[in-house]
């Protein structure tokens, strides 16, 4: 299964999730994920080269994002269930709930293994 999909299951009764797909922000979601998960480290590293990136590949929107990384150890089902634990731990942040909990005008999600096994998440949205 992509990693990714179960992001985007788990995440369907959040209203981030019925924002409008964007490919560029998909893609771009997609790689920051790789980046921690090769890094094994969970953060906004570079976050502006990604908005700079977005502003000439989508417009001149404004660009939020969200990253979660599962917990070593557990014994997960699959992505899907990964992915959960990610949202429920965005539920708790006040800035995280706020970007889940709205419809944006676009969005873009990836979610990505690391050697040792962590998954790492990102959500990016535009408005």
């Amino acid at each position: 299964m992509n990693d990714s999909l179960g992001l985007k299951i788990a995440g369907q009764r959040y209203p981030v999730m019925r924002s409008r797909e964007n490919g560029p922000m998909v893609a771009v979601a997609q790689r920051h994920a790789r980046y921690m998960a090769a890094l094994q480290r969970c953060g906004n590293q570079l976050q502006w080269s990604r908005y700079i990136e977005l502003r000439h590949r989508t417009g001149p929107y404004r660009y939020t994002e969200v990253v979660g990384e599962s917990w070593p150890g557990r014994d997960y089902v699959d992505t899907t269930a990964i992915a959960a634990e990610m949202f429920s731990q965005w539920e708790r942040n006040p800035q995280d709930r706020g970007v889940i909990n709205t419809t944006h005008r676009f969005m873009g999600y990836g979610m990505a293994r690391s050697e040792r096994g962590i998954y790492y998440a990102c959500i990016i949205v535009g408005d």
